[in-house]
């Protein structure tokens, strides 16, 4: 007599696979929401300014609210592991630009937060770094928080009409190059971790090449991603380049008052 067969278990509650279903309808359900808040945002800044203003004060205390949770989370001792909690990768430092972006508008809070926004925290969405389905925290934190950081990226370009110039992309390439030098030796090395895919161990970087030679490959690459964001605006200018003021190439923020 065979043994009575064991229910079966609703695997995607347990885990997660990369490029399933389960994955599909993660991104479908982000990018809606991104679509949704950016269709808002665009509509109330042009019939109504304090509404749009009401809506951009309540998506940026929502993202403090997910993304401190998030961080503290993390740093609980029954999940924390130095190698993957400590708040310093890239998409635990974008979200932070965005209050200074999208409320003071800061230029520097706004470049860092297009750029690593769109080029480095927009991979979540396609090679999700993540092994737990949907009945744990991580996974709802995994994609909430980088959909507030992806979808506050894209505010800042169709409603506040930021525009990167050419400071803009210098600024981003040599702050992310020095950033991750510094996690490098003071995180990475010491914690065997990968925060900022710059590590001597194995990590999805090693594809590109030994260490240590893999590490500028990386920069570069990330810089490569960078230019790919900037040039089609630079592109778009360069008609009107004459008009334009020659002494700051990187102060053309389209960021006008609410």
């Amino acid at each position: 007599m065979s043994a009575p067969a064991e229910p079966a278990t609703s695997t995607w509650l347990n885990s997660f696979e990369a490029f399933g279903a389960v994955h599909a309808v993660s991104v479908v359900v982000c990018a809606a929401v991104t679509v949704g808040l950016i269709a808002l945002g665009v509509r109330l800044k042009r019939t109504s300014p304090r509404a749009e203003r009401r809506l951009r004060i309540g998506w940026i205390a929502m993202l403090i609210g997910v993304q401190g949770y998030t961080q503290l989370w993390w740093l609980l001792p029954s999940n924390f592991d130095p190698g993957v909690s400590l708040p310093v990768h890239f998409c635990d430092v974008a979200p932070w630009f965005a209050p200074f972006a999208l409320l003071l508008r800061v230029r520097f809070a706004q470049t860092m937060l297009y750029f690593w926004g769109l080029a480095l925290s927009s991979w979540a969405f396609v090679t999700p770094v993540l092994g737990v389905g949907a009945a744990s925290t991580a996974f709802w934190l995994f994609w909430i928080g980088h959909t507030q950081i992806v979808a506050s990226a894209f505010y800042l370009v169709f409603v506040d009409r930021y525009r990167p110039g050419r400071r803009d992309f210098v600024v981003v390439c040599l702050t992310t190059a020095v950033y991750s030098t510094i996690m490098l030796f003071t995180v990475n090395i010491p914690f065997s971790a990968d925060y900022t895919y710059l590590t001597p161990e194995r990590s999805p970087a090693s594809a590109v090449g030994p260490w240590p030679w893999r590490a500028p490959v990386v920069i570069i690459g990330e810089w490569m991603l960078f230019a790919a964001l900037w040039l089609p605006f630079q592109i778009r200018r360069s008609p009107a380049r004459g008009s334009e003021p020659a002494s700051d190439p990187g102060s053309e923020s389209g960021t006008g008052a609410s």
